[in-house]
């Protein structure tokens, strides 16, 4: 059962982090193309 909850818990961060890494992208292309548009 710990080991289930480790990799539920492991898995979730991993989804966390790649949220967070797609959002900073995402904000990064966005910020980009407003300083070319600018």
């Amino acid at each position: 059962m710990l080991k289930d909850d480790y990799v539920e818990n492991r898995a979730f961060v991993t989804f966390l982090w790649f949220g967070c890494a797609v959002f900073s992208d995402l904000s990064l292309v966005r910020r980009k193309n407003y300083i070319i548009t600018y």
